[in-house]
């Protein structure tokens, strides 16, 4: 069995791939509730198995580049292939897909970017909300097939999914080398909770683009030494105020903290200038929050919008210490059998992915734990956790239970988590040293 595993090909891999997950957008369609549970609890595992199979596959390792984009977009073209198939045989009813946030947001809004592509309203007229890319390219897409469907919605799910798998390859690469870029991009296409979010019609999918190359505009520019790229920086950042607002404030300071700590041999004025833009472009950006009294008012008034959601279990998520609130942030979800009633269909990937979630999270924290003890080995991976502390510190006292905005930082998480798996050995022998000291 293990010398399968090792030797397991990029077409064998995508051909079962595609055969599951055929199997099990199937079995959501055409099922009886029953099957649905017990499938979509299969399905998870598989996941995990495809990618603990690609992990230790040999012919997976000592890739080019290149060829690791060859992977990562035959695995990811298998899957999201066979999620189609399921599709074509859901009712006309496309509550199957569309969640509340969809028909009553996402979809309209949509819309109206398709009527403006197609010249019929004016920029003027579309609603200024949260969501500018993901509205933007879906509208461009409606526009383009004339359709309003679940079908046009999923193929601009994946086109902006086909961005991040791309740019998250690279991203790890450029941290560290190709094969946590490939390992990274695995990750982020087997992982259940974005498969969910890549099905139905969210927003996520938009932010994790926006996220990863908020971060590759900073650290690509740095390791190639073509410092005009860290222009980009600001405009990503600003982008990802309008795709989600309260991301880009724990944004802001990071390239600039990080072009003060970081390794690379920059003169006194290039880090001066740099900082100094960066600094300009988020507080710019930022402006009508920067006044103490003001930030502070707007985070109590976030806070208590988010705690008069009729489905938010108040003494759980506000009456509860703020330790225990950043705990229950940065671990959820959590499987509660009261979810088993509520979630139906894709949306039990959700459910069942809150069991490997919690694998994943807690071996990241472990590992950011261990890596602070040796900061100036991992510069890099440190600042690259910046933003998600700072907005974990926020969300925590706002909306502890919202773990799909936590989950905005799915992407670093698992880029960070694969850095782990890589240098396991590296950590067992420090636990071994320091247990044979005591």
């Amino acid at each position: 069995m293990g010398s399968l595993i090792k030797s397991l090909s990029t077409k064998s891999l995508s051909f079962i791939v595609f055969i599951f997950t055929t199997l099990y957008s199937l079995s959501i369609a055409l099922g009886s509730d029953l099957l649905i549970h017990v499938s979509s609890f299969l399905y998870v595992c598989s996941l995990c198995g495809f990618f603990i199979f690609s992990y230790m596959s040999e012919n997976l390792k000592d890739l080019s580049f290149k060829q690791s984009l060859v992977v990562c977009f035959s695995v990811f073209l298998s899957l999201q292939a066979g999620i189609l198939m399921g599709l074509f045989f859901l009712p006309a009813d496309s509550s199957h897909i569309w969640q509340v946030d969809s028909t009553h947001a996402h979809i309209p809004i949509s819309q109206y970017y398709s009527e403006f592509f197609a010249g019929e309203k004016p920029w003027a007229r579309i609603p200024r909300r949260s969501g500018f890319i993901t509205h933007s390219i879906t509208g461009f897409i409606f526009n383009l097939t004339g359709s309003v469907s679940t079908f046009t919605t999923y193929a601009s799910l994946v086109f902006m999914k086909s961005l991040v798998v791309l740019f998250l390859c690279f991203l790890g690469t450029i941290v560290y080398n190709v094969r946590l870029g490939l390992m990274s991009a695995l990750f982020y296409i087997f992982n259940p909770i974005v498969l969910f979010y890549t099905t139905a019609f969210y927003k996520e999918v938009g932010v994790h683009l926006l996220v990863v190359v908020s971060y590759l505009s900073v650290l690509y520019p740095l390791r190639s030494r073509r410092f005009y790229f860290l222009a980009l920086a600001p405009i990503f950042i600003y982008m990802l105020f309008f795709e989600r607002m309260y991301l880009s404030a724990s944004f802001c300071l990071y390239p600039a903290l990080y072009l003060i700590f970081s390794e690379y041999n920059l003169s006194g004025k290039v880090r001066f200038l740099i900082v100094s833009v960066v600094v300009f472009a988020g507080f710019y950006g930022l402006r009508d929050y920067i006044s103490p009294s003001v930030l502070l008012e707007k985070i109590e008034y976030h806070r208590d919008r988010h705690s008069q959601f009729p489905d938010v279990n108040r003494a759980m998520n506000y009456d509860i210490p703020y330790f225990v609130a950043y705990i229950k942030a940065a671990l959820g979800p959590y499987l509660t059998p009261s979810k088993f009633s509520v979630y139906k269909g894709y949306s039990l990937l959700l459910v069942w992915g809150a069991i490997t979630n919690h694998i994943y999270q807690l071996i990241f924290w472990v590992y950011i734990t261990n890596i602070l003890m040796t900061f100036k080995k991992h510069k890099t991976l440190v600042f690259m956790v910046v933003p998600y502390v700072v907005f974990l510190l926020l969300m925590a006292y706002i909306a502890p239970w919202n773990v799909r905005v936590r989950d905005s930082f799915l992407p670093i998480v698992g880029l960070i988590f694969v850095h782990a798996l890589m240098n396991k050995d590296q950590i067992l022998r420090k636990i071994k040293w320091k247990q044979s000291i005591h």
